[in-house]
């Protein structure tokens, strides 16, 4: 009687051990939320005006981005949740002085370290991020 259920036995270890090892390896999207942690920075140019930004993903998934445009000392700023789905940056606005509360943004990342991150817009423009060398809080 043991001798009928032995492959069905071995077929089950076997399932529950490859099973083990899957769930125990890290989704790539987790591994790029990892590595968003912290502030980063990024500078735009249009024309002599240079708009600095600073945004802050946090480990609760909420994030903050502030901007400071030029000479114009005019502020923007913009909160919400975030999370990385199939490799895009994906945020939902629910606080902004300059967008609509519920507009999801998806940011398709293109490259990112612990010290910079590549993305491309849904418009199909290509920034750059830089993390911040101090530690926030």
């Amino acid at each position: 009687m043991l001798l009928n259920k032995t492959p069905l036995l071995l077929s089950t270890a076997i399932s529950l051990l490859l099973f083990n090892s899957c769930s125990e390896q890290t989704h790539p999207d987790k591994k790029i939320e990892k590595k968003l942690i912290g502030t980063w920075h990024k500078e735009l140019k249009h024309g002599k005006q240079i708009t600095r930004v600073v945004t802050k993903f946090r480990e609760d998934h909420k994030f903050a981005t502030y901007a400071h445009i030029g000479h114009s000392h005019k502020k923007l700023y913009a909160t919400g949740k975030w999370h990385v789905k199939y490799g895009n940056l994906v945020e939902l606005i629910q606080k902004s002085n300059y967008v609509q509360a519920g507009t999801r943004t998806y940011d398709k990342i293109l490259n990112i370290n612990f010290k910079q991150f590549v993305y491309k817009t849904e418009s199909g423009e290509v920034y750059s991020y830089y993390k911040s060398s101090k530690k926030s809080k």
